[in-house]
């Protein structure tokens, strides 16, 4: 597993003296690196884990960028806050976060800066996310899907680029 932190929109930070979100990245790793063997059950666990407890940033309050590999597959897994409003006991994911298959006859960079743009959910093999993926983004007025424009995810959520994710 290999990190790097991305950029996030101000609005989903969070404050740490009001959100409800407990676990870190790196508690999420620890606990995948004891218990799968493969990407996507780590891929699997991650997510689920970050969904029910919440994901809380522990750098700078940025969001966060995984890669997972084993052998046979490599998975890139973006994960994002959804700010200080969201309580556990909602039913709703505690996080926002997008998983791509990195073709096997492809390298990938991960800059600092989010690197999914578009995402082909019907494409289980190539492509996850969580449930609010999209509808996170409409609910702020980052996307409407009427406008016909694609839905790209980086613009939804990490549109700016930091000084630290360009230099």
């Amino acid at each position: 597993i290999g990190e790097s932190t991305l950029s996030q929109r101000d609005e989903l930070k969070l404050d740490r003296g009001v959100c409800k979100q407990i676990l870190t990245i790196e508690q999420a790793q620890a606990l995948a690196l004891q218990r799968c063997k493969t990407a996507p059950e780590a891929l699997a666990l991650i997510t689920q884990l970050l969904e029910t407890y919440g994901f809380l940033p522990s750098c700078v309050d940025e969001s966060e960028s995984l890669v997972l590999a084993d052998p046979d597959e490599i998975w890139v897994l973006e994960v994002f806050s959804v700010g200080n409003d969201w309580d556990p006991e909602s039913g709703k994911p505690g996080c926002i976060w997008a998983a791509q298959r990195v073709p096997d006859d492809q390298a990938m960079i991960i800059p600092n800066w989010s690197i999914i743009k578009q995402i082909d959910i019907e494409d289980k093999a190539n492509y996850r996310a969580s449930s609010n993926y999209m509808q996170e983004a409409i609910d702020r007025g980052w996307y409407n899907p009427a406008s016909g424009e694609a839905f790209i995810w980086q613009e939804a959520y990490a549109p700016v680029p930091r000084e630290w994710a360009t230099s």
